[in-house]
């Protein structure tokens, strides 16, 4: 796409106020305003255990979650290394963590500028698709936490933006490049792990002019064999303390014993903070039910690594037993979860400023994306994004944070609807095709 200099010098004094507007609200006036709404947002957190084990790596004291429990593997240590990176500079510093945030926000808003030319090329789609992420109230909350949410935003969008360049132009080295954004990917969450299968799918359908089906699966291949050495040392690591094979973190059969258990307990009327604490509670009573040596905690710690996988997989055996003894709870898991991915907040005053929130989204989202496959099939490859994340999240535990994730890639089908909103105001009439573009 050309610009002519009057454009360009717009662009310029455009990007330059959204930097310092996005600034201010992240830096100043979101860190203000959270902690006054109570604990529904949780502000002014490390949560998760990231930041504790990025202290103690800092501290000379081994990847674990307190300095007397043994080595862990609860979590997989891509955002642990760039807090831990942080730490060692600034101190636990919640600020600068902040300003890093802030620029991933923008390196994921060029990057949806960029996929949202690609699809559409029209620079109306473009820049709101950029504004909607970056001013998405969502978006701001997670930033100003020390959470894993900007950093993996960041890497699943990096790796889409990717995909279409492996289709665009299937050459070995775009291959290498998407295996390597999706090895760093898995290390931030392996939450993303279906994307791989439904990628390969896609372009087998979509199959590239002149290129075979043994050779694009043959590169797709050398992709995931990129992927697994980026993966390997922390695979290394992980069977030298504990003896087994432990690809990405533990901590699966706990979110799936949580999920279950929210399930079971979906209509008693509470707070899905307090159902989670009754079952952390549940948790503990297990781990002294299995005679185990336990750090309690909501993420309980052992002080053997062979204690930890054992216990992690009997909640996960537990929930499954519960699915498998009733596939009514297993439906009501896919229903209940599918809603709670998008509503579910800590609190009931929470959910209700996520239903006010994201449920026009949600709209707008739809809306987009059948005009979106009117104007380019291509939108395919995004939709199939949005439910390879999705899917594992209706089986586990699913809460509306974890749908944050997506808000680059949901910006771009919402831009459709708003700028198709606003042709028709200006029009009264649209072109064959749905959009004009």
């Amino acid at each position: 796409m050309k610009f002519s200099s009057n454009q360009i010098s717009w662009l310029n004094i455009l990007v330059f106020s959204v930097i310092v507007l996005k600034a201010m609200l992240l830096l100043a006036i979101f860190p203000w305003l959270l902690p006054k709404l109570g604990n529904s947002f949780q502000a002014g957190l490390f949560p998760d255990g990231y930041g504790d084990i990025a202290s103690n790596l800092i501290a000379g004291n081994g990847y674990r979650m307190y300095d007397d429990t043994s080595l862990t593997m609860l979590r997989s240590p891509g955002f642990v290394l760039v807090l831990a990176s942080l730490f060692l500079v600034f101190g636990k510093s919640l600020f600068a963590v902040q300003v890093m945030q802030l620029l991933m926000s923008l390196a994921t808003a060029a990057i949806i500028y960029f996929l949202a030319n690609r699809l559409f090329k029209t620079q109306s789609i473009s820049v709101v698709t950029s504004l909607i992420f970056l001013f998405h109230p969502g978006v701001l909350i997670a930033e100003t936490r020390g959470g894993i949410e900007s950093t993996l935003m960041l890497c699943f969008t990096g790796c889409i933006a990717l995909s279409y360049l492996v289709l665009d132009h299937p050459r070995w080295r775009n291959f290498i490049y998407f295996g390597i954004a999706f090895g760093l990917t898995m290390l931030v969450k392996s939450s993303v792990a279906i994307y791989f299968p439904a990628l390969v799918a896609i372009a087998l359908w979509r199959k590239p002019k002149g290129l075979s089906v043994t050779t694009l699966l043959t590169q797709f291949a050398v992709a995931g064999l990129v992927s697994l050495i980026i993966m390997l040392p922390w695979i290394i690591r992980n069977y030298n303390i504990s003896g087994q094979f432990v690809p990405t973190m533990t901590v699966g059969g706990l979110a799936l014993f949580q999920g279950a258990y929210l399930v079971k307990n979906a209509d008693s009327e509470k707070d899905s903070y307090v159902l989670l604490n009754e079952a952390a509670d549940k948790q503990i009573k297990i781990a002294h039910e299995m005679n185990l040596k336990i750090h309690e905690d909501f993420f309980p710690q052992f002080y053997s690594p062979i204690d930890e996988i054992n216990y992690y997989n009997q909640l996960g055996r537990l929930a499954i037993s519960d699915y498998r003894e009733s596939p009514w709870l297993l439906i009501k898991a896919i229903e209940h979860n599918g809603w709670a991915f998008w509503f579910q907040g800590r609190t009931e005053r929470a959910t209700m400023f996520n239903i006010i929130l994201t449920a026009p989204i949600l709209i707008l989202m739809i809306w987009g994306g059948v005009l979106a496959l009117k104007v380019t099939s291509d939108t395919w490859l995004l939709l199939v994004a949005l439910f390879a994340f999705i899917a594992p999240h209706l089986l586990i535990l699913s809460m509306a944070r974890y749908h944050i994730i997506l808000i680059p890639l949901i910006s771009v089908l919402v831009a459709v609807s708003v700028i198709h909103c606003w042709q028709l105001l200006k029009t009264r009439h649209l072109k064959p095709n749905g959009l004009s573009l």
